[in-house]
């Protein structure tokens, strides 16, 4: 009875705990290989013929290319070149030796770098060259090396042994005396044929790249057999073979009965020997020794890979020493091939053998040997390079393909889930946890594996961090999941079946909550660390928006729905109609509760709601985040017009125009240090309180509310796939470089500085940004540039500081600085000091002279006075013809100031006229790039939204096309005949809303009053340009409110007078004096000396007189100005032939070429002409001339100005070779008629071009082709 009461009680005991207690969880990770954002791509290996990698004891990588050794520290990159020391290239294998010193092994020997150089270390002799297949370093710091007639051995102390069969050593020991060799008895080595006819080994085998070998020497020579007869024996260097260099082993052989003539040297003699060799069969066999590599193993003893096959194990720390041979018969699978042969100990105690022939994977488990093949599981049996992680990952590179090997699993990467390139694949796993990965020829990448900086948790989405550190995460089933120091599961075991838990949030009293939503219920649970009880159930209006749940400064919980927000304080439920959907609830500093409901914001005040109506455009958007600031901001996150920020009196507005990826935004964060994070539907971006930067690019996009922070500034990323990527900021600085070597500028104290910065262990240096300060000053903001320009810098010493921040916000803390000096003005010149105090030295001693003489002069002058009265009758008769000259030199120094100033003003226009011919050939180009896509996107779009924002960006573009166009014409004072007609009164209209964001959202903004009004009468049609009267008024809107500082009014009135329409802009702004009107419509000149270019009125003024316009302005200080624009009405329409239609559908397929030097511009022609036909480009004139000699084509697009050969040039060899190819130039310099330029060309289209522009003009260039083919025939 005992008993049952006793078992009784633990079951009662036992029950609540089990039914609420945690559960071991383990989170799924992402695989790191298959996330793109950890890979980065290293230019600097892309050229130079990447081959093998190795990590020093430093954590330096060291590269072996065609050309040498590239060494990277994680900032710097070093190369060595056979300049700096090295024995030979290109290099083949590197070893890292633990003394820190590094092995680089080629087709001559062996280097080592130590010390800070190179140094040959093997062969002794540099006359002899010994191809190297392997370098490995044991654990009593020998050196093994896998050489191509044995394998070498070098002891810490240097000697040299040399292990090989007898037949290889009885050569070599002539070749190479100076080391000990090894004999392996010929019982383990398979014996070979003479591999030619005539019977002769030489010490250079087959190099790795097949090229040729120069001075082979002879090794081995058949007994008895032609070589031998002839009198060649072993040491005889062949300097030649029939007159050319001498080849490899197997080009020696020839047709039986023919001779071999070969010029022979014996080792260091002198004397040059020819000799004639008959080539026979030759009999007999030779015991020859490649070892591909040789491998110490971490039991002291050495495998050798030899080419034939097999493995040999050799224990030489017996007594006697021990060699194993294992091959084909004891399970191993591995082909007589090249070399390739790689071996590798696991940290599991498996040696592991692959080949880079298709042999199979070959596992020793240290009593046996089997294979299997990696192909069966969807790899590659072609493998060239292996290499183990920090973790014990055992990484295989094969061909275009990588295999990780990891706690007994075998684990397949190829191409395009990961970022792996293709060919033989070469890999290196460094201390750092970073994988690099490599294709031999080809560049080199690497791969962040560690969790130091990304986790990715699948099916978690990540809530929030407690105090004490726990992390609290919900899976994508609604169960509750924390982690400290252990992952543990907390299901709510008395849950409603039909409800499902939306978020997890922290609440009063350090309590976890968890809310559950299921259509119109909402249930709330409490945990106490230890279970879930039930808190409330209630029936709300609708189902809760899971956006908008959060808990504010009063620790209780707050969520909306369809049309009202909730507020649970634990023991009460609190509503707050707003009518919609609510999308986000958020708390300032000072307490007030915002809340955002569709397009309404809404602000909660003493229990009451009220909506904000300001600013204007918050209410014609959906407000969709919102955050209070630590410092007090409020922060509202919008669809359709980017961020606003509130300081409490003003209202700021972010958009992609400050720097944000897309206006649509999804969630707002702000971290430790102040700065802002938020996330749009295109990337995030992240604001230090002067400029926003792109943030995270690579990486996936954050759900709506998505985003959180941890207390150690860890960020957290909910994805919309469930996923949470966790990420810590690296730590580590950049580095920054002045790049100028200044110590002094010369008077008027201009200079250019240049730097650049280095971001440790990242390819690229693109996404730096940069801060400098000269003498102190306040540091600039954060941009990209690498330069600045000072000017007119006073005299005396300056100090130049920058520095550089990296993508994770951290500064470089040592700017780099620049002291330098700026030379004294003239004036302060030692020299000229002594110069002027010399002068007046002698200026005082002539003072002296002239007081002595003084008293002579007086009595000189008793006799001057009577000849003065001679004088000055004399001088009477010749005042009135001075008199004359005088007016006529006075009337001539005028007439020249005139005509100087004349000079000056053309000059300036001039230099105005080729600025404005540049930056016309520059943005036309430019603006291909956009009208092309942009007509390319609309073709594609099939809603009526994107058609709307494609239709946006091809009117934006056109209006810059005809902008620069109009630009171009006005300052090179000319006229062009431009379409109408133009309906005045809508351009009127149109201008007057295209400012409004100034003239009223900005101005009411600064609590500014502008009042817009019209006084319109019905005009006639006039002949314009309707994008240039629309930009001209556009200006003098904008001249006329920055006459109004304080306010006032602008109209615009329109009438008829004497056949021409009068356009009249008023302001009640401060007015002009007379000497300004009379310079307004000058070029340069500009009353705002701060902002103002002075080329505002000027373009106006000459895009008025281009249609036979005039324009006039009228103005009194302090009341106002008027401008009157005068231009003919339209009395009659020309009508213009109708353009050639382009239909797709009946297009005949051409032959085009494209020659332009601008890969945006070419690609897009490209692009849109391949639809229908068939287009070959090139990128220069030369090119263009060898693609034509080669092919036949019908039309060709040819740029103007390309390196190597001008178009004009190109057209005109065209016409002289090919007379049927029509010619179209195809140019963004606005060229006159007559240039001739133009003659060699039969069409002419204008940069920037569209999409119907392209088929109009190809219809017309191949009626041409068609015309001068049938010419031809008759």
């Amino acid at each position: 009875m005992i008993r049952y009461i006793f078992l009784t009680y633990i079951l009662i005991q036992a029950l609540p705990f089990r039914a609420f207690a945690a559960e071991p969880y383990k989170p799924q990770m992402s695989d790191p290989m298959l996330e793109s954002w950890r890979w980065q791509s290293f230019p600097q290996l892309k050229g130079p013929g990447f081959r093998t990698v190795v990590e020093d004891t430093k954590n330096h990588l060291w590269f072996g290319t065609d050309s040498g050794v590239k060494h990277y520290d994680g900032i710097t990159w070093t190369d060595y070149t056979t300049a700096d020391g090295l024995h030979g290239a290109p290099i083949n294998v590197l070893c890292a030796a633990k003394d820190s010193s590094v092995y680089a092994g080629s087709r001559k020997g062996i280097s080592q770098f130590k010390n800070g150089s190179w140094h040959r270390v093997f062969p002794l002799d540099p006359k002899v060259d010994w191809t190297i297949w392997s370098i490995r370093e044991a654990a009593d710091g020998t050196i093994w090396s896998g050489t191509a007639r044995g394998a070498l051995s070098i002891s810490p102390n240097g000697d040299l042994r040399y292990y090989t069969t007898n037949d290889c050593a009885d050569g070599l020991k002539i070749i190479a005396p100076w080391m000990t060799y090894v004999i392996v008895p010929d019982k383990f080595v398979t014996p070979k044929g003479w591999s030619n006819n005539i019977g002769i080994k030489v010490a250079l085998g087959l190099p790795p790249d097949g090229g040729p070998i120069t001075g082979a020497v002879i090794r081995a020579v058949a007994p008895n057999g032609p070589a031998g007869r002839a009198g060649v024996r072993v040491g005889d260097r062949i300097l030649s073979r029939q007159g050319k260099d001498s080849p490899p082993d197997l080009k020696y052989n020839g047709p039986p009965g023919t001779t071999a003539k070969m010029k022979l040297r014996y080792l260091n003699d002198t004397h040059i020997r020819d000799v004639e060799i008959p080539r026979e069969s030759v009999s007999g066999q030779f015991r020859d020794f490649w070892i591909f590599d040789a491998y110490p193993d971490s039991k002291g003893t050495i495998w050798f890979a030899v080419r034939t096959g097999e493995l040999i194990r050799y224990n030489g720390s017996s007594e006697n020493p021990l060699f194993e041979r294992f091959d084909a018969k004891d399970g191993i699978e591995i082909t007589d091939v090249r070399p390739g042969t790689k071996l590798i100990e696991s940290p599991d105690g498996f040696l592991w053998a692959v080949t880079i022939e298709s042999g199979g994977l070959n596992k020793f488990d240290g009593t046996s040997w089997s294979s299997s093949k990696l192909a069966d599981l969807g790899g590659s049996d072609q493998n060239a390079s292996v290499s183990l992680s920090p973790d014990g990952t055992m990484w295989i590179g094969g061909e275009s393909t990588l295999h990780a090997y990891r706690q007994g699993q075998w684990t397949v990467y190829q191409a395009p889930k990961a970022l792996i390139p293709n060919g033989r694949i070469i890999v290196q796993a460094d201390k750092s946890n970073r994988l690099w990965v490599g294709g031999i020829g080809h560049g080199i990448s690497n791969v962040d594996l560690g969790q130091n900086h990304f986790e990715t948790y699948q099916n978690l989405s990540f809530q929030f961090e407690t105090n004490n550190g726990t992390q609290w995460f919900l899976t994508s089933e609604g169960s509750p999941v924390s982690f400290f120091q252990k992952w543990s599961q907390h299901p709510i075991t008395d849950q409603n079946p039909d409800i499902s838990i939306i978020a997890l949030v922290p609440a009063i009293d350090n309590e976890i909550w968890a809310v559950g939503n299921q259509q119109n219920t909402v249930e709330i649970y409490r945990y106490n660390n230890t279970r879930w009880q039930k808190s409330i159930s209630a029936k709300i209006s609708s189902k809760i928006n899971p956006t908008s749940i959060s808990t504010l400064n009063d620790g209780a919980v707050w969520f909306g729905s369809d049309d009202a927000a909730y507020q649970y304080t634990g023991q009460k439920l609190n509503t707050y109609r707003t009518n919609h959907l609510v999308h986000a609830i958020g708390q300032t500093t000072e307490g007030t509760v915002w809340i955002s409901s569709r397009t309404n914001l809404y602000r909660l005040e003493n229990q009451t709601i009220q909506q904000i109506t300001q600013p204007e455009a918050l209410n014609r958007t959906i407000t969709k985040a919102i955050l209070g600031s630590k410092n007090g901001d409020l922060w509202i996150g919008t669809e359709f017009f980017g961020l606003f920020q509130f300081d409490g009196t003003f209202w700021k507005r972010h958009d992609i125009q400050d720097g944000l990826p897309d206006n649509n935004i999804t969630d707002i964060i702000d971290l430790p240090d102040g700065h802002i994070i938020a996330s749009t539907v295109e990337g995030m971006s992240r604001f230090d309180g002067q400029a926003w930067v792109n943030y995270l690019t690579d990486i996936p996009n954050a759900a709506p509310n998505g985003l959180r922070v941890g207390p150690q500034n860890q960020h957290w990323i909910n994805t919309k796939n469930q996923h949470t990527i966790h990420h810590t900021p690296r730590t580590q600085a950049p580095q920054t470089t002045i790049t100028v070597n200044l110590t002094k500028v010369s008077q008027p104290g201009n200079t250019i500085l240049s730097w650049q910065g280095a971001d440790p262990w990242r390819a690229s240096t693109q996404h730096l940004m940069f801060s400098h300060r000269l003498d102190n000053e306040d540091w600039s903001p954060y941009t990209p540039s690498t330069n600045r320009v000072l000017l007119s810098q006073p005299s005396g010493q300056h100090t130049f500081q920058v520095r550089a921040r990296n993508t994770d916000f951290i500064v470089d803390p040592s700017p780099s600085q620049l002291t330098f000096q700026v030379a004294p003005p003239l004036w302060r010149e030692p020299w000229l000091v002594i110069t002027v105090f010399c002068l007046i030295f002698s200026g005082v001693t002539q003072t002296v002279r002239i007081v002595q003489r003084d008293r002579q002069l007086q009595k000189t002058n008793k006799d001057l006075q009577v000849a003065q009265a001679d004088l000055e009758r004399r001088v009477a008769l010749r005042t009135k013809e001075l008199k004359e000259t005088n007016e006529q030199l006075i009337f001539e120094a005028a007439e020249r100031q005139k005509t100087e100033r004349e000079l000056i003003h053309l000059e300036r226009l001039r230099a105005l006229g080729e600025m404005s011919a540049g930056i016309s050939h520059n943005l036309n180009n430019m603006l291909t790039g956009i009208l092309g896509p942009a007509q390319m996107v609309k073709d594609l779009m099939t809603n009526p939204s994107g058609q709307f924002y494609a239709d946006t960006i091809l009117k934006s573009a056109a209006r810059a096309r005809d902008l620069v166009e109009r630009l171009h014409q006005a300052v090179r004072g000319q006229k062009k005949n431009i379409q109408g007609p133009v309906q005045v009164n809508q351009v009127v209209l149109d201008a007057i809303q295209t400012t409004r964001p100034r003239w009223k959202d900005e101005m009411e903004s600064r609590g500014i009053v502008i009042e817009m009004l019209t006084q319109l009468e019905t005009v006639p049609e006039i002949k314009a340009n309707q994008t240039g009267l629309h930009d001209v008024l556009v200006n003098l809107i904008f001249n006329a409110l920055d006459a109004m500082p304080d306010g006032g009014s602008i109209t615009l009135a329109t009438d008829v007078q004497d056949g021409h329409v009068m356009i009249r802009i008023r302001d009640t702004g401060e007015g002009m004096n007379e000497e300004t009107q009379a310079r307004v419509f000058e070029p340069f000149f500009t009353t705002k000396m701060n902002i103002g270019t002075g080329l505002g009125l000027f373009t106006v003024h000459g895009e008025i007189e281009s249609w036979n316009g005039d324009i006039d302005v009228k103005s009194t200080i302090g009341k106002g100005t008027t401008f009157t624009i005068q231009l003919p009405a339209l009395l009659a329409l020309t009508i213009e032939p109708e353009p050639i239609q382009n239909k797709a559908s009946h297009v005949q397929k051409r032959s085009i070429l494209i020659v332009d030097d601008e890969e945006v511009v070419r690609d897009i022609v490209v692009h849109e002409l391949s639809k229908h036909h068939h287009v070959i480009s090139d990128i220069n004139g030369i090119d263009a001339r060898e693609t034509i000699a080669k092919q036949n084509f019908e039309i060709a697009f040819i740029d103007l100005g390309m390196p190597g050969m001008p178009g004009d040039t190109l057209a005109q060899q065209i016409k002289e070779t090919n007379p049927t190819i029509a010619t179209i130039l195809m140019t963004g310099w606005i060229l006159d008629e007559d240039d001739p330029r133009l003659e060699p060309f039969d069409f002419n289209i204008q940069k920037p071009i569209e999409t119907h522009d392209l088929h109009r003009i190809i219809a017309l260039a191949a009626q041409l082709h068609e015309t001068r083919e049938q010419a031809l025939e008759t």
